[in-house]
């Protein structure tokens, strides 16, 4: 369910700003495109604990090109 909510999301957050709501379904399509998830699947070179709003983290690689 936690999968899709980007799709959800993304069509509330365009009716709200008054965006097409078939580009908004693109762009929640597009955050849980297989490809796009994968590309947080490196090793992560760093973090920052951030408090309420969670961790930020850094990974080996960025699109595909290595950071390190």
């Amino acid at each position: 369910m936690f999968y899709f909510l980007p799709i959800v999301l993304a069509i509330t957050a365009s009716r709200k700003f008054k965006l097409s709501e078939f580009r908004g379904l693109a762009i929640g399509l597009a955050l849980v495109y297989p490809t796009m998830v994968s590309l947080t699947g490196g090793e992560i070179i760093g973090s920052v604990d951030l408090g309420f709003f969670g961790t930020f983290q850094w990974y080996a690689t960025f699109f595909g090109i290595p950071n390190v």
